[in-house]
């Protein structure tokens, strides 16, 4: 069910690396920095990155950040199924024992433990 979804979204070049510590911004004015990750994907992924990507809790994504997008993504139901592919990396990458516990870690751990009803919910709004 997801597969057709994911393939009909379009192909645009993205940060991949989307995160608040590579946004540069002066005054009314941001910028991304740190391109060396960039690729060829889904726009709504660098949005699942920089709402999920966080070392600590800076509070919700501005809604300012999605005017230039033209609708706030996290109303797109591929933008569960990338906040699913996310939780489901951060714990694959909880198991190493070299990496620095961080917040996304725990955050997977939380989500992963209602994985049932996350998956019913993607089943749901994508049938």
């Amino acid at each position: 069910m997801a597969r057709p979804l994911l393939d009909s979204r379009p192909v645009r070049l993205i940060h991949t690396d989307a995160n608040p510590w590579n946004v540069l911004v002066k005054g009314e004015q941001a910028t991304w920095v740190d391109w060396e990750f960039a690729w060829l994907g889904d726009p709504i992924y660098d949005f699942a990155r920089l709402t999920l990507a966080r070392k600590r809790d800076l509070g919700p994504v501005p809604d300012a950040v999605f005017r230039g997008y033209g609708e706030n993504p996290t109303t797109n139901p591929v933008f569960d199924l990338y906040v699913l592919g996310f939780h489901l990396w951060m714990s694959n990458e909880a198991l190493d024992p070299l990496l620095a516990r961080q917040t996304t870690y725990t955050n997977a751990d939380h989500y992963l433990r209602n994985l049932v009803a996350h998956l019913d919910n993607l089943e749901s709004t994508i049938t």
